[in-house]
This record gives structure tokens, C-alpha cells and sequence, in this order.
């Protein structure tokens, strides 16, 4: 049960950037990390079809530090879906998430697959609901957790993720937070998407104060600097970040495509009293 708390903890942590789109964040590097040693790619079983956006041209009008948050949180509407690659690059070693997410009246579903403590793992959320595949840890079956339910022990680590389901919650972690918003250059070629480049500047400390993590969050300098590529229709495109030693990029592509997040059966869900201590 130890190796799972440690799965479902570090899980948990990529669950949240795949869902606070509105509020993920960026380094100055504009190109991605790649000298990792390894990278870990996995696929996600989620239905999915090619949304019918355009592939070019940039984005719908300047933003700008008054308009930059409202913008990119209006396309995160209800019925909003879009697939996501996330790649982690700590103390030179490369892990890559990749999942499907889509917006709805309840919140966001989403299907990812990551690793986790070395770990391959399968997360779906429906409903507010986690499922979690851990392989051979959980026999290649799917623990539930609902972050409502006190008494399994696993529920207050999926809490984070639960209070910040809704989009409007991820505006208002960024609202008034951002200090400055710098378009870097012309539109770039990004998975077949022209994307125009920002560079965007945080203040850590009011960032903090919206997420109530002013302790987790100390060392973090005053100011983050964040790169966003901006798509048609204002669509985040890619975003990146570098700080405290690891680099995170993120990828979002077929914005708007047909996707279909299923809970397991109850065939695949298995009790987590037998998987013992």
C-alpha cells in the first residue's frame, strides 16, 4: 500500500497540470529539453477524431496583460476537448504523459496514461471520480478513489485536483497574478499548428496566495517566467516551463475533436483491501 500512496501522490501531480491548463506556465527556453537519458511514451485507449480547426494563422488579435487570462479561459467552455502531451525533464531523465481531456458541466474527464515512482500508470477521471491502473501493483485492474470519501486514505491526495475542476477556478489563479505579457516573435510551426510565441511574467508571491500553498510554494523566486504559443482562435497551443531544475513542456493539439472518457466496468475495478498492506 506504500508503493500505491507513492504512485497516487506523484499521479496526482500530473492529473493537476493536465487539467489547470489556464494556469500552466513556461520557461525563457522556447525550444524543448532533449538531452534526457530516457523518455517513456505512452498511448491513451480514449476514443478520439481530428477536430476541423484551422492550421494556420495566429492568433485572434494581441494579448496582452489585461485580456491574457479571460482569453485562453474562454476556450475551456463546456464541451471543450483537446489531447495533451506532457514531457518532465528532471535531473536528466525525460518522462512523457499523454492524455485526452474534455470539459464538461461537471468539470473535466480525462484519460492519461504517465509514469509514476517508475511506474506505468492509467488515470481516468469521470464524474470527479479517479480510476488508477497500476499494473502488476494493482493486477492490472483499477482502484477508485472518490476525493469525497474520508475514509479511504488516498481521497485527500487527489483533493487538489478536485477543488480545481471547474475553469473558472484555474482563472482565478492566474487573475492578477500576471505581470507582464510579451509577444517574442512571428508564428511558429507547432505539430502543424502556426502558433504565435509569448513570454509571460508571473508573480509567485499572489500566485501562491491563490492556492493557498505559500508554504509548499516558498522557494519559489518572486517572479516565474512563462512561454506560451497562442493557435488560431486564441487555442493554447504549447507551453513550457524551467524552474527549481525541472522542465516541463506541454502540447495540446485536436482542440474541439470527438473523444469518448468511459469509467472502467466494474469487471475492471478492483478493491483496494485486496491488494493488502
Amino acid at each position: 500500500m506504500r508503493a500505491v500512496r507513492r504512485i497516487v501522490a506523484t499521479s496526482a501531480a500530473v492529473a493537476l497540470s493536465f487539467t489547470l491548463v489556464a494556469c500552466a506556465g513556461s520557461s525563457s527556453d522556447d525550444e524543448p529539453g532533449t538531452d534526457a537519458t530516457t523518455t517513456q511514451d505512452v498511448d491513451t485507449d480514449a476514443t478520439t477524431a481530428p477536430a476541423d480547426d484551422p492550421d494556420d494563422g495566429e492568433a485572434s488579435g494581441e494579448l496582452t496583460v489585461d485580456n491574457f487570462v479571460s482569453v485562453l479561459s474562454n476556450q475551456l467552455k463546456e464541451g471543450t476537448s483537446y489531447r495533451t502531451k506532457m514531457t518532465t525533464t528532471v535531473a536528466g531523465t525525460t518522462t512523457t504523459s499523454v492524455g485526452v481531456v474534455e470539459m464538461t458541466d461537471a468539470g473535466p474527464e480525462m484519460d492519461m496514461q504517465t509514469q509514476a515512482a517508475g511506474q506505468d500508470v492509467r488515470m481516468i477521471m469521470v464524474d470527479g471520480i479517479f480510476y488508477m491502473n497500476m499494473g502488476e501493483l494493482t493486477q492490472d485492474k483499477f482502484i477508485k478513489i472518490d476525493p469525497s470519501d474520508t475514509d479511504n486514505p488516498l481521497s485527500s491526495m487527489m483533493g487538489d485536483i478536485s477543488s480545481y475542476t471547474e475553469p473558472e477556478k484555474s482563472v482565478e489563479m492566474l487573475d492578477g497574478a500576471v505581470l507582464e505579457v510579451t509577444k517574442v516573435g512571428p508564428a511558429e510551426d507547432v505539430e502543424g499548428v502556426q502558433a504565435t510565441p509569448y513570454r509571460v511574467t508571473v508573480d509567485a508571491t499572489k500566485l501562491t496566495e491563490q492556492m493557498g500553498a505559500a508554504g509548499e510554494l516558498a522557494t519559489l523566486p518572486a517572479t516565474i517566467e512563462y512561454s506560451f504559443w497562442v493557435g488560431p482562435e486564441n487555442r493554447l497551443t504549447k507551453m513550457s516551463m524551467d524552474i527549481a531544475g525541472a522542465t516541463t513542456e506541454v502540447v495540446y493539439t485536436d482542440w474541439g475533436a470527438d473523444v469518448d472518457i468511459q469509467a472502467p466496468s466494474a469487471d475492471q475495478i478492483i478493491d483496494m483491501s485486496s491488494l493488502g498492506g
